[in-house]
């Protein structure tokens, strides 16, 4: 018999002692291992208003896996002067396509805040 027959061993962990071939069992709860968020890295662009604004043209951002477009605007703009001038909802690309607050982002994207564009 295998511990995993024994009667009653589901969730149990098995404990060998000595020589003997008795097996113990514990009602130790055995957990699943976690998984583990690990951080991405997306490379932010800035132009025109926004470069003027922000005093640089790129930056990287570390941001929790899972996050959207919106999750990097709330982190940029939590920073405080001079990045809570960018408004809450700018036109943003990522990878050099048009991208809506709730899209995700992966590690290594590119995004770029447009400014809004005037003139005749």
């Amino acid at each position: 018999m295998t511990i995993s027959d024994a009667p009653g061993a589901e969730g149990c962990a098995a404990t060998l002692t000595g020589g003997d071939e008795r097996v113990y069992l514990s009602r130790r709860p055995v957990f699943p291992p976690q998984r583990r968020s690990v951080p991405i890295s997306v490379h932010t662009l800035f132009f025109a208003s926004y470069r003027d604004l922000l005093g640089t043209a790129e930056i990287q951002v570390e941001l929790k896996d899972g996050a959207t477009v919106a999750d990097l605007v709330h982190e940029l703009r939590a920073r405080g002067a001079p990045f809570d001038g960018l408004p809450p909802q700018p036109a943003v690309a990522v990878n050099r396509t048009y991208a809506f607050p709730e899209e995700r982002l992966g590690a290594g994207d590119e995004v770029a805040f447009i400014p809004p564009v005037a003139g005749g």
